[in-house]
């Protein structure tokens, strides 16, 4: 086992002697910034310390993606969290890894523009919230457990340029069904994987099994188990890995480890992982659909029901609370301009805004395999370009709200609808479409989230001042340097007018 066991209670002097008799002699602190990327200190053995986990270390927070805030002079500390403390493989040194709370360094209160501090909150006003709320009482919800699944592509070769005066990107697989000519780069043998038909491919077309394969038994060595791996759609190196469910917090710093394992073993193996969700045009994209559902003291679903799904009312206020914030919600689930280019009909990726029973046009499906005490819902759109902590935590805060508001999907139009579900929304007039959409594009997204956040902010999970940084970071640091740039595409449409 890669994890080791500490808890909040193992005392600095039992953990430093531990990573001794391992011979540890590195000890590395990592923290995501506000787009959902890690960023590390590494520091000797020798300077851990009890001064290590209560004052923590000392950093620049100005430099850091989203984080600069007037308010705290950039001056902010990174605190290690003992519960997280894993072995990281990666290194040529014996090394432990522990992930990191970010706090103010003057205060010492947690920044609320740390985004693994606002998945701690919304665990913490769930907990309140299930006590209080009558539907949660009587359903007897004590809980909420998550299990993003996680869908990449494995590529041989990327090459991008980014230049005033000239712009592009390449990607080369093995698998890839441009390759059935002759090519210098792979023996070509005829088992490449046509054209959207790599669903469950088998070996010998199927080339990254054994890759696959390697990811997996390092995941579960880290105590991150996965529940199966496969070939996904995508014929161009689609792979798709699938966790077991977990609490908020864990899942979300399962997922920051998922991405690092996967990125790096393939860099390891002379290939290049991506999450983006639309990386070739005409190919499957890669979300990263998460299944979610509250339980009961028991740890069996909240959800269970005896209506046409199988829900109760609480799973359909839940549902109901997911549906009708997606638009913001998806501000944050779907967090980059690419993100839209996979939310696009023809590709079993959700366009519309319903629910309904193994549905996998809609945006909500609700598993028909799952048995009555593992009822759950399954939010399609996201992908694993949004920070895996905000997403998470806004998710939970939308499901609540519905709940608060006992808000029922049939009365807002969101179903349950089977295979009728795409005719009905066609035939909504313009105004209920509109609200029965998700974004078309990342501008709409961030629209919506600017007139539709209250309920991110109950309890102070999120707070305004991280939703205005979200929103600058991403209008400003992404979404204009798209925007405003020639496209490649745009020569093709325009130069000869």
């Amino acid at each position: 086992m890669l994890k080791y066991d500490f808890t909040a209670e193992t005392t600095v002097e039992e953990i430093k002697q531990r990573l001794l008799e391992a011979e540890v002699t590195t000890i590395d602190l990592k923290y995501a910034d506000l787009p959902g990327r890690w960023h590390h200190l590494t520091l000797p053995i020798e300077f851990l310390d009890e001064k290590l986990f209560t004052k923590g270390v000392g950093f620049d927070g100005s430099s850091i993606p989203g984080f600069q805030r007037k308010v705290t002079g950039g001056d902010m500390v990174m605190i290690p969290d003992k519960t997280t403390a894993m072995e990281d493989v990666f290194w040529d040194e014996n090394c432990v890894s522990f992930i990191c709370d970010v706090a103010d360094a003057k205060t010492g209160e947690p920044f609320t523009g740390d985004p693994r501090s606002v998945a701690k909150r919304a665990i913490e006003y769930a907990k309140k919230f299930f006590k209080e709320n009558a539907l949660a009482k009587q359903a007897g919800a004590t809980g909420a457990l998550f299990a993003p699944e996680f869908e990449f592509f494995i590529f041989d070769e990327v090459i991008f340029t980014k230049h005033n005066d000239s712009i592009g990107y390449k990607f080369d697989c093995e698998e890839a069904d441009w390759n059935y000519d002759r090519s210098e780069k792979f023996s070509n043998a005829g088992f490449q994987i046509k054209h959207q038909a790599g669903y469950h491919a088998a070996p010998p077309n199927d080339k990254t099994y054994d890759l696959r394969n390697e990811m997996m038994r390092l995941l579960s060595a880290m105590d991150i188990p996965v529940k199966y791996h496969h070939h996904e759609v995508g014929g161009p190196g689609q792979c798709e890995i699938e966790i077991l469910f977990n609490d908020l917090l864990r899942s979300a710093d399962n997922g920051m480890w998922i991405k690092y394992v996967i990125q790096n073993l393939a860099y390891a193996n002379g290939k290049t992982a991506t999450f983006m969700p639309k990386p070739i045009y005409g190919v499957a994209g890669s979300g990263m659909h998460v299944h979610q559902y509250l339980i009961k003291e028991d740890g069996d679903s909240a959800f269970a029901g005896d209506d046409e799904t199988g829900f109760n009312e609480l799973a359909r206020a839940y549902t109901a609370g997911i549906l009708k914030h997606a638009r913001s919600l998806s501000a944050i689930a779907c967090a980059s301009t690419n993100s839209y280019k996979r939310l696009v009909p023809g590709y079993e990726a959700p366009v519309w805004l319903f629910y309904g029973m193994a549905n996998r046009e809609a945006a909500c499906r609700v598993p028909a395999y799952a048995l009555p005490e593992k009822r759950r819902m399954e939010f399609r759109p996201s992908d694993a370009t949004g920070n895996i902590y905000l997403s998470l935590a806004a998710m939970l805060m939308a499901g609540l709200s519905g709940i608060k508001q006992k808000l029922d999907p049939k009365s807002e139009g969101f179903g349950p609808y089977g295979a009728e579900g795409l005719e009905v929304m066609a035939n909504l007039d313009p105004k209920e479409q509109k609200k029965h959409l998700i974004p078309r594009d990342f501008i709409q997204a961030l629209h919506a989230l600017s007139y539709d956040s209250d309920y991110l902010l109950e309890g102070g999970v999120f707070d305004k001042p991280l939703i205005e940084a979200y929103q600058s970071y991403k209008q400003t640091q992404e979404l204009d340097k798209i925007v405003n740039r020639p496209h490649p595409y745009e020569l093709f449409l325009y130069y000869d007018i």
